[in-house]
């Protein structure tokens, strides 16, 4: 029977630091402590200590039960990604678009949050997007889904969503990842072909750039944002990249 080791490796002196008999698949790292997998399926969460890499806890996702997709098959919860970690407990978004939190240091279960603010979206109410991304600096999670901004207090776990006025009169809307600063975030529209700039504090929309007024391939839309200092970067679907000013405020 072959069986996979997990080991840590010194990269100053190349020796190993701890090696243990398991599988296990980190996918974070809290600085004390490794977040992972045991196998290969997303239903066990495991945490072992960085010093030694023993097993400190372990949470099966099947003590939350099933759920039911749009579909109705009833299916086991998965973790989808670890969205990070505030105060010793972990943020984790699940497979039903539900957020799992967990203490850090024991792995108990304290909450499982569900957008309350998200209720008439058929199948999908109570559900948060896939895109919603951990906000240190403000202890927040934060999502921009088509029309809406959504925010989760990471202390009070309180939901807020907002209607934005802006893109409705637009007619623009975000479906794929975004990135931010503490001020605007920076979305994509495939479908309108257009790049736009939101204010967190009063949501409205700063600046827009449309692909087509600039390119002659109309199907050209942005696929990956960055930002970084004072540069807001996208590569689009054809693979070229296009370097924005952050600064930049005038609607194109």
């Amino acid at each position: 029977m072959h069986l996979t080791k997990t080991k840590q490796i010194d990269l100053r002196t190349e020796f190993f630091d701890w090696e243990n008999g398991f599988d296990f698949r980190p996918i974070y790292t809290e600085g004390v402590i490794y977040l992972g997998f045991k196998g290969r399926k997303r239903d066990v969460l495991i945490g072992i200590g960085n010093e030694d890499g023993n097993e400190k806890w372990n949470f099966k996702l099947s003590n939350l039960g099933t759920w039911f997709d749009y579909d109705k098959t009833e299916k086991p919860f998965q973790i989808l990604k670890i969205l990070g970690i505030h105060k010793k407990e972990i943020f984790i978004y699940l497979n039903n678009g539900h957020i799992l939190v967990l203490n850090l240091e024991t792995g108990k279960k304290t909450a499982v949050i569900a957008n309350d603010k998200n209720i008439n979206q058929g199948f999908f109410s109570g559900s948060f997007s896939s895109n919603i991304q951990f906000d240190a600096i403000n202890n927040k999670l934060v999502q921009l889904f088509r029309k809406t901004y959504t925010e989760l207090d990471l202390d009070s776990k309180k939901v807020t969503q907002y209607e934005i006025s802006d893109l409705k009169q637009l007619n623009l809307e975000n479906t794929s990842n975004f990135v931010f600063d503490d001020e605007f975030i920076y979305f994509t529209d495939k479908n309108e072909k257009k790049l736009g700039k939101l204010n967190r504090e009063n949501l409205k929309i700063q600046w827009t750039y449309s692909f087509n007024k600039t390119l002659q391939n109309s199907n050209v839309y942005g696929r990956t944002l960055k930002i970084k200092g004072n540069y807001f970067y996208v590569l689009d679907n054809n693979q070229t990249l296009h370097i924005f000013e952050k600064e930049q405020n005038e609607t194109t």
